[in-house]
């Protein structure tokens, strides 16, 4: 599909991801033509914050002017709110949804009714009150070649990098990023929660560990590979202090001691990968992991 000159949007979604994608398009002075949400009172907010010119609940895509649409809701809406859609000609109209782990599949009914479908999914995180940026960020993009291509030259357009990924791979795709967001956040909790019994607060504690968790992505950025990064007493082969930490865990933190043990394993994979490790040493700090869980195994984490 050739890029238009002056394409007209309209976003299907009013939540976290759409709110920033739609102040990321007006800031490159995109057309907004309509927004339409499942409440419209969230509609309107955004309608006016980036001054599209309507807005409403689900219903009609104004086509025309409308040239391209956006849908960002949830996974478990998306099939719903596409059949809602479903009515009259989409001939032309391009179609993506931001959904990181569905394949341009779900949008089916509108491609039948005439529409370029596509997944257009940024590689970021999203929360409400809070603007994220596009610029310099990844989108996976798969779906009918002339929709993909227009999705690369939108991606283009608010700074990001295209990446393609290919539909049976969209779900590891989507599981990559979420281990590396969402357990991010899961282990600040957790080392939140370590610090809280020495009376920090969540803030203190974050502010503790900002320096050495950026530390250790810039460093693994340098390095180009998150393996060299790595550093600690497994990737030392120090057994005495995994003995340490198990003391700890079971005293205070019993309920983290299968969560300390699975990553310890990962991370001794990793170091005997890179070759840090020989199969004794390795073997050492393997026995200290599962002698973990031999110290209260019975205890679940709370709720």
């Amino acid at each position: 599909m050739e890029a238009r000159t002056e394409p007209v949007v309209a976003l299907v979604g009013a939540g976290a991801v759409a709110t920033s994608l739609a102040h990321a398009l007006r800031m490159q002075g995109v057309s907004i033509a309509a927004v339409l949400s499942r409440s419209s009172a969230s509609a309107e907010a955004l309608a006016h914050a980036v001054g599209a010119a309507a807005w409403g609940s689900l219903g009609r895509v104004p086509l025309p002017p409308v040239t391209d649409v956006f849908i960002a809701v949830p996974d478990s809406a998306l099939s719903a709110v596409v059949a809602s859609l479903a009515e009259g000609s989409w001939e032309g109209v391009w179609v993506a949804h931001l959904s990181g782990a569905l394949s341009h599949q779900e949008l089916d009914p509108l491609r039948r009714r005439g529409a370029r479908i596509c997944s257009f999914h940024p590689m970021q995180s999203f929360i409400r009150g809070r603007l994220s940026t596009f610029a310099g960020i990844c989108i996976g993009v798969e779906g009918e070649p002339e929709a993909v291509a227009r999705a690369t030259w939108w991606a283009e357009q608010i700074g990001a990098r295209p990446i393609l990924v290919p539909g049976s791979a969209k779900g590891a795709y989507h599981l990559a990023g979420t281990m590396a967001s969402n357990y991010l956040v899961a282990l600040l909790g957790i080392s939140s929660e370590i610090l809280a019994s020495l009376g920090l607060s969540s803030a203190q504690a974050l502010e503790l560990l900002r320096p050495l968790v950026r530390g250790v992505l810039e460093n693994a950025e340098a390095l180009r590979c998150p393996e060299q990064a790595l550093s600690g007493p497994i990737r030392r082969g120090d057994a005495v202090t995994l003995r340490r930490h198990g003391r700890v865990l079971a005293e205070r933190f019993p309920h983290l001691i299968p969560v300390y043990v699975a990553l310890g394993v990962e991370t001794l994979r990793l170091a005997v990968r890179q070759g840090w490790l020989n199969p004794e040493r390795a073997q050492a700090v393997l026995a200290e992991l599962e002698a973990m869980l031999r110290l209260d195994p019975s205890v679940e984490a709370p709720l």
